[in-house]
This record gives C-alpha cells, structure tokens and sequence, in this order.
C-alpha cells in the first residue's frame, strides 16, 4: 500500500510523507497512533471487506444476516453510514463464529415473556428521588481528594500521585488502563507518578472519575441485569468515542472514554429504584420493537440520560461529562453538540457490532446532523471497528471485572 498524501494524527503531526508505501508493521505502528484511515493509491476502503465477505461460507453469512436484521429494525438504512454498519456487523458476527463463538441466541423477543403485566405496586419515582438510593461511599472520597489537589495551583504529580496510592485498587486499575492498548506505550509504566507524567494530571483524573463509577455499581443484584454484558457495552461505547474523538483536534480521548464507559449509567440507578418497572421496559422495548429510551420516557416522563446526569451532578463531576451523557440520544439539543455527537455515534456502534449491552439491545435511529457535524467518512469505521475490539478485549479482561462481581 502506497500513501496517496501526507498521513498526519489527530493533532496534526506529520507522521509519513506522500509516496510512503505502508507495510502490516507500520499498520500496527499506526493503530497506536491513533490513526483510523488514510488515503491509499488505487484501494477501494470497502474493498478488504468485501474480499473478506466473499470468503465466508454462504449459509453461515444467511444465518448471520437473519440474525442482525432485526436489530437494525428501528436504524435509518435510507443512510449509507447505517448500510456499512448493517453490512459490517453481519461481516463482524460471522468472522466471530469462524474463530470458534457460538452462533448468538436471538435476543430481539427476548425478556418479553417473563416481564408479566406492567407493575403497579411500584412508584413512579422522579429523578431526584432516585438519587436517595445512592448513598456517597467513602471510595468516592478519593475522587474529592483528587479534585481538591487539582485546584490547589501548590500541587504537583507527586500530591496527585500520593492521593491515588492511598486507594491500592484504585492505582492498580489506572496502572492497567496506562499499559493497555490504550496508549501503546513503548515501555511499561510502574508507578502513578510516572502514569501522571506521561498521561497528564487532568486526564488520569478523569480516567479515575470512571474506575471509581464503576467500583459502586459492583453490588448491584444481578437479577436486574448482566453487569459483565452491561459493562461490556460501556466499554465499547467509551472505546469508540476515544477513537472518534482523535478524528477531532484539541478532544481529549480520555474524556470522551469515561463519558462513554458512563453514558448509561442513569439506568443503573433504575434498576436499583425502580427495578420492576425497568425490567418491565425493557420487556416492553423488545415487544414492539421502540427503542428502549422512547418507552423509557412513555413510562416514567423521563429517561436514563435524565438520571445519568442526575448522579453525576450530584457527584460533582465536570459539566461536559454532564452533558455528554444526558444528550447522547438527542445531541443536537446538547449546548456542546460535537462531544454529544460522538457519544451518540459511538453508542450506536458499540450496539450494532454487538459489544454486549445495557438493555437496549436494538440499533437505535442516527441523528443525521450528529453524523454530518462531525465530518467523518464512513471509511472509517473499518478501521475504528478493528482498533475497538482490541481496546474492549484488553479492558475488560485486565482491569474492569477485575474482583467485580
């Protein structure tokens, strides 16, 4: 392959020249620069794809198209960007069974039968009277502490460091997430101190901010919900935003990561207050084929976005993250539409390629201006595709369900 023009990163830094021909060495070079796609003399982006597809035994791709067809019920197919993610996932799940999975159950129908009649002896609760069900644990108190060195202009990366290494669990997971694919660094990173000088005070803080979320949700019962496939799909919508996020100059990737690992964590707090009543939404979502969020809002007159933002203004976390997760259904409505946007695609991407999910099972609608305000051609996702798997599988096996569950 042969570099049609210069290749530059995210935030523009040359990398290699026009003329450059690219060797499977410099793809995985590339991969850890955060580079997603580039212009190739005389290769059709969709081509590979394609190659690939027509390899695959022909009834194991019918059985793979049968089974992702349902779940793009309710996405927008009049669009080419939903077309290739249809066309990619039916792609995706058939290289999954070649490589050994099991052929998934269909999920669609699924939870229908056992959500009954909808409950009446549960009350409705506003989001404010959700939040007397999350108590402040003290685990939380580092992030304050955190939060605290940060303003004090007399602190350095030692402070922030001795504050995270009070928390042994704590650093041991940003020490995880320092070394993993992540941030392909080149040498490993032993201590925080090192972690903060090379990530950033900033951004090891946010990643911290996502760690401890996670951390009070372990107990939640699991008869309410699979945690492992919940945060599955936390991951990836966290993976994906981190990558588009690099397709934007001046966006933290690690921002954009927690916001999506929390984008719906207002239905955790759901299925701790009104726990019968979400399930039976859920139910209710997969009979008539709505998106989970609009019978969300037929229900209770609110939806998990609402609550999501709910918790973490009452843990005070930064607006932006705020935001990002109250809007990433609507995001042409957020005051910060752009960070709303790549939220909004990276969650319909973790959906469509299957990357596990928080009850919403079904590729919800793309908001086109969201798609069109973030100027990303639809080549890419190939690429972000490939670089999201590796991330979601490292993640998760080496620092999220850690002792979780």
């Amino acid at each position: 392959m042969v570099l049609a023009e210069d290749l530059v990163d995210a935030r523009g830094r040359f990398l290699l020249a026009q003329g450059a021909v690219i060797q499977e060495k410099q793809l995985r070079v590339m991969k850890i620069w955060g580079i997603t796609e580039a212009d190739v003399e005389g290769v059709d982006p969709g081509e590979a794809a394609s190659r690939a597809m027509a390899a695959i035994d022909p009834e194991l791709l019918r059985r793979c198209e049968d089974y992702v067809t349902p779940f793009f019920r309710n996405s927008n197919q009049e669009y080419e960007v939903m077309r290739e993610m249809r066309r990619l996932s039916v792609l995706h799940l058939a290289k999954r069974c070649m490589a050994g999975a099991t052929f998934p159950e269909m999920e669609v129908e699924a939870g229908s039968a056992d959500a009954g009649d909808a409950p009446t002896d549960e009350k409705i609760i506003a989001p404010p009277g959700l939040m007397r069900h999350i108590q402040l644990a003290s685990f939380l108190d580092v992030y304050y502490r955190i939060d605290e060195v940060l303003k004090d202009s007399k602190s350095s990366a030692s402070h922030l460091a001795d504050v995270i290494g009070k928390d042994t669990s704590l650093s041991a997971k940003l020490l995880r997430l320092a070394n993993s694919a992540f941030y392909g660094v080149p040498s490993k990173i032993d201590t925080v101190t090192r972690a903060i000088t090379f990530i950033g005070t900033k951004e090891i803080s946010t990643l911290a901010m996502g760690v401890l979320a996670i951390r009070f949700f372990k107990g939640i019962p699991i008869r309410f919900i699979d945690m492992k496939t919940f945060w599955t799909h936390s991951v990836a919508c966290g993976a994906f935003a981190s990558i588009l996020a690099q397709c934007k100059t001046g966006l933290s990737e690690e921002r954009f990561f927690v916001a999506g690992l929390l984008h719906d964590i207002g239905r955790l707090v759901m299925f701790l207050g009104l726990p019968r009543n979400t399930t039976y939404a859920i139910g209710e979502s997969r009979r008539r084929s709505v998106p989970l969020f609009v019978v969300e809002n037929e229900r209770f007159h609110y939806d998990h976005t609402k609550v999501g933002e709910a918790l973490l203004e009452k843990w005070d976390f930064p607006l932006t993250l705020q935001l990002a997760v109250r809007y990433h259904h609507e995001p042409m409505r957020s005051p910060h539409p752009l960070e709303s946007s790549i939220i909004h695609l990276a969650d319909i991407m973790a959906i469509a390629f299957q990357f596990g999910h928080s009850g919403e099972i079904a590729v919800p609608p793309l908001e086109v201006d969201a798609w069109e305000a973030l100027g990303i051609s639809t080549s890419m996702i190939i690429p972000a595709l490939a670089h999201a798997e590796r991330l979601v599988n490292e993640m998760t096996k080496e620092f999220l369900y850690e002792k979780a569950y």
